[in-house]
């Protein structure tokens, strides 16, 4: 390959994606050949193997396996082992075949994680026995894909981010670290779209507790109404059931920090970050503590924010973009979920290895993809002076 031709790209992902089509469509308007695609069933049903597939001087990206339910499916199987080491009531894989609950539904998410943090270790050691170059380092994927693991990290590393008060192993754990007044956030670990989050909001001894319908069809399904995304949960015996269902999955306990609101609406933002820049950014006001576009939440552009102050506005969000993008150096972009208090600081909500799905969103005449192929060859040459050093176990 000669200096000015551009690197070859692979793509671990799932063919039916659209993200996986996205990212093509942006390397081919960039006059760069397809990316070689890695179908992540050949690799998990052992069809095909990850060190047949890289090859040396390559770029690999890693896509989101989860919106192919049968990719899903084959995590779950994956995990099997590990969650069992663990002492997770794991799903065998013969339970998993006769598995028919909705697609949408989220099923046995730790293991599903220790599946994918399993492949992702595997993914690790293959590139660096191939000397193929992800612009995704796994290892950041897997912190990225574990909620509690990765605010730790923010935390210690001075960023600013909702105060964690702890891991959770049951209701009454609960109980003795909320008291009978204050409003926390309960996060699943592995959890995506809102499912595994409850706000809490104590006052008097008396709770109310703002829960997505998603997290009550996994946790307790005769409760749940899917024909609204938000239920309010007033009973403390319900909610108390449904945190001795979610704490097997890894759930932890944090301050419910006030959003700043966008005509009466509290939003935050959702900001993608590429070679340590913020690039694209929207703003998600939502009609409950949830913003999330899939439980409510409508997107606005940031010009049409009520904010008094726009360019410190964006100036704090590059600062902290830096910060956080310090953390993850050898990875390429992210998703970054901001929340703004009221009196205008910034606090890291999430950090979200697959967050740059922003469509209609324009940066320098770009959007995400186009914007991260644009910006990969001098990041390379930047962060992989010597790329036999990326190999970084996944913990």
């Amino acid at each position: 390959m000669s200096r000015n031709e551009p690197r070859p790209w692979h793509i671990l992902g799932n063919p039916d994606c659209r993200r996986v089509a996205r990212f093509q469509a942006a390397l081919n308007q960039q006059d760069q050949p397809t990316a070689h695609l890695i179908d992540y069933a050949s690799i998990l049903g052992g069809s095909s193997s990850l060190a047949e597939s890289l090859a040396s001087g390559t770029l690999l990206r890693i896509e989101s396996a989860a919106e192919s339910y049968s990719t899903r499916r084959m995590l779950l199987a994956y995990g099997y082992d590990r969650a069992m080491a663990e002492g997770y009531q794991a799903a065998s894989p013969q339970q998993i075949e006769r598995h028919t609950s909705a697609a949408s539904i989220e099923f046995k998410p730790r293991q599903l994680y220790l599946g994918f943090q399993r492949l992702l270790l595997e993914l690790d050691q293959a590139c660096a026995a191939s000397d193929c170059l992800p612009v995704q380092v796994p290892s950041d994927i897997a912190c990225m894909y574990d909620k509690w693991r990765c605010q730790k990290l923010m935390a210690e590393a001075g960023i600013a981010v909702p105060k964690l008060l702890g891991r959770i192993t049951s209701w009454d754990h609960l109980r003795d670290l909320t008291g009978s007044d204050g409003r926390y956030m309960v996060k699943m670990a592995h959890g995506s779209g809102g499912v595994g989050c409850i706000a809490l909001h104590w006052s008097r001894g008396r709770v109310r507790a703002f829960i997505s319908s998603q997290t009550l069809a996994m946790a307790a399904p005769e409760l749940a109404d899917l024909s609204v995304p938000i239920q309010v949960l007033r009973d403390e015996r319900s909610l108390a059931y449904v945190i001795e269902q979610l704490a097997p999955e890894q759930i932890h306990l944090e301050h419910w920090l006030a959003k700043a609101k966008h005509q009466g609406k509290p939003f935050d933002l959702r900001v993608v970050v590429i070679a340590g820049r913020p690039r694209h950014a929207i703003a998600r006001v939502g009609r409950s503590p949830f913003t999330n576009l899939n439980l409510g939440g409508q997107r606005f552009s940031l010009d049409q924010l009520d904010v008094p102050d726009r360019m410190n506005l964006w100036s704090q969000v590059e600062s902290i973009s830096t910060k956080v993008a310090n953390c993850f150096p050898q990875t390429l972009s992210f998703g970054l979920d901001l929340l703004i208090t009221p009196s205008g600081q910034l606090s890291v909500l999430e950090v979200n290895a697959f967050g740059d799905l922003l469509l209609n969103v324009l940066s320098e005449g770009q959007d995400p993809y186009a914007a991260e192929i644009a910006a990969t060859e001098a990041w390379i040459q930047s962060r992989y002076r010597d790329h036999s050093e990326t190999g970084v176990a996944v913990a």
